[in-house]
């Protein structure tokens, strides 16, 4: 009786077991598919691929190629783990938990690296604050130095120009409307106080919170060309305001950066949280389909 018992609750481990591998590896598939989709835009999207040539950044790639490469295996070997699960391969399983183990620790190193070379409180900064130095230096002598500046913040200045007149028209839209609905409910006069000053308000916001981001100027700030006594270029200035960016190009490419490297970090540490999760539900299952097997072997003679 106990045998049976026994026997009854290891084959309820074994279901439960394989359905959730079945379920860690559609997961998985799904942030490995997510992760490779992240690192594909990153490296074929044009404008920043214009960046890294420009600037020689290649070395950046090296993460997202890993990450591409460590993906692209996980949705391959997702199909081989429910596989040896539905087989009841111990054998298939044991390999499938050694291809996790290599395939995470790529992962991780990958991510490793690119939240290193990534991110502002990184590796990045003050390779990118020496190499725009670098262009500022070679800004009269160089084209091709001159030209580099001209489209980081050139880029960098339509956006802020975009930010500021996004900004402008939310301020008159929800300010006049604010202004309307209270005019109509407590009085011109105390409508128009609070449309100035909800509606500036908001505006002001919107600049602080986006367009001092946006708009950049040599690695620090203007004040990196008039350290080498070179003109300031135009395109250190506000389309709209004519004022120049109080941002260096240093600092906003990071902020710039930290975002593709956040999301791409995030999904591939995802991805191996729960393969570790499916490296410990592959084991389990294949101790527990040796151990039923030993059972089925093993016939107790009733006395």
């Amino acid at each position: 009786m106990a045998f049976g018992e026994g026997k009854s609750n290891l084959e309820g481990k074994i279901i439960f077991f394989k359905y959730m591998i079945f379920f860690i590896n559609i997961v998985c598939w799904i942030l490995g598919a997510t992760a490779f989709g992240l690192a594909m835009y990153i490296r074929f999207e044009e404008d920043f691929a214009e960046w890294v040539q420009e600037l020689n950044f290649y070395h950046y790639w090296t993460g997202i190629y890993i990450i591409l490469a460590a993906s692209a295996i996980v949705m391959v070997i997702s199909f081989f783990g429910c596989c040896g699960a539905v087989m009841e391969s111990g054998c298939m399983l044991y390999t499938f938990v050694i291809c996790l183990c290599i395939l995470f620790t790529l992962e991780l190193g990958g991510t490793a690296y690119v939240l290193n070379n990534g991110i502002e409180n990184s590796k990045l900064y003050p390779w990118l604050t020496d190499r725009l130095l670098q262009l500022i230096n070679e800004y009269d002598t160089n084209p091709r130095a001159r030209r580099i500046l001209r489209i980081i913040q050139e880029y960098s200045s339509r956006l802020a120009s975009v930010v500021g007149k996004l900004a402008l028209g939310l301020k008159l839209a929800l300010g006049l409307k604010l202004a309307l609905g209270l005019k109509l409910a407590l009085g011109l006069k105390l409508a128009l106080g609070l449309k100035l000053a909800l509606g500036l308000k908001l505006a002001l916001g919107l600049k602080l919170a986006l367009g001092l981001k946006v708009g950049c100027c040599g690695a620090f700030g203007s004040g990196d060309y008039n350290k080498v006594h070179k003109p300031i270029p135009d395109t250190c200035r506000d389309h709209t305001t004519g004022n120049e960016y109080s941002d260096g190009c240093g600092e906003v490419f990071s902020w710039y950066l930290e975002q593709k490297t956040g999301w791409i970090a995030g999904v591939t540490l995802f991805l191996c949280l729960f393969q570790i999760a499916l490296i410990t539900m592959a084991c389990c299952l294949a101790r527990a389909i040796k151990r039923d097997r030993a059972d089925i072997a093993y016939d107790p003679v009733k006395t």
